[in-house]
């Protein structure tokens, strides 16, 4: 469902990119970088409950917003702020 729209979506922006999952994770902020084996959890759907700050690393590091990954919005751009995804920005 929501981690099935998330693997997919992840995976169609990456490619359309051209950008490999070393590429991408590359393109997180460091101190939000995860592994390419996380990355590959997430986009296959075998991570269920991925946490917040990865969210945000890889809508950050695609230039799209969580909830477009998420499967709750259509157009990338757009930008929902909410308690969970604003709380680890300053």
């Amino acid at each position: 469902k929501a981690t099935m729209h998330l693997g997919i979506r992840v995976r169609q922006e990456r490619e359309r990119q051209g950008l490999s999952r070393e590429d991408l994770t590359q393109r997180m902020p460091e101190n939000m970088r995860m592994h390419t084996n996380t990355l590959w959890n997430i986009e296959v759907g075998r991570t269920k409950n991925p946490r917040m700050d990865q969210l945000q690393a890889l809508a950050q590091a695609l230039g799209v917003s969580v909830p477009y990954l998420m499967g709750q919005a259509d157009d990338p751009s757009t930008v929902r702020r909410t308690k969970h995804n604003s709380q680890n920005f300053e």
